[in-house]
């Protein structure tokens, strides 16, 4: 059953050049690329900008979400807090093999607390009234996905 939904799903993106399914291998692609030069400020804005469209394009940014209210920059806290960080590094690397052990998410659950933790601790308003967002699973799992 897994087997025919997921080439179901791979084969709609082969088939079509412009599918949505596109926008995860796009935003991957970009930081897998250029994960060791995002200080470039003009890399930096773009990696806003790619993860940006890549959630919205899996909903992400729809309905009473809090990204609905803010502009592509508001990822530059994940980027630099997480992404950037030199601890999380070994996450954003090729697997060099179809295996995984358990060296490689050893630590996995802090990356995962960051990466939510860095959204609740920089966005304390939307629209002018204060708040304390929800970072969900989804949310959080879509964006360590696409970086």
């Amino acid at each position: 059953m897994m087997y025919e939904i997921i080439s179901k799903c791979h084969l709609l993106s082969v088939r079509d050049k412009h599918h949505r399914f596109k926008s995860w291998e796009h935003c991957n692609n970009f930081f897998i690329k250029h994960k060791g030069n995002l200080e470039d400020e003009n890399l930096f804005d773009y990696s806003c900008l790619k993860l940006t469209f890549y959630l919205a394009s899996w909903g992400m940014m729809r309905g009473s979400t809090f990204l609905l209210q803010k502009d592509y920059r508001i990822h530059e806290y994940f980027i630099k807090n997480a992404a950037m960080n030199d601890k999380y590094k070994k996450y954003y690397s090729f697997l060099k093999d179809s295996s995984i052990n358990i060296e490689d998410i050893d630590g996995i659950d802090e990356l995962i607390k960051d990466t939510a933790k860095v959204y609740v601790d920089n966005i304390k308003d939307i629209n002018g009234e204060k708040t304390v967002v929800s970072v969900t699973d989804t949310l959080t799992s879509k964006i360590l996905l696409g970086v």
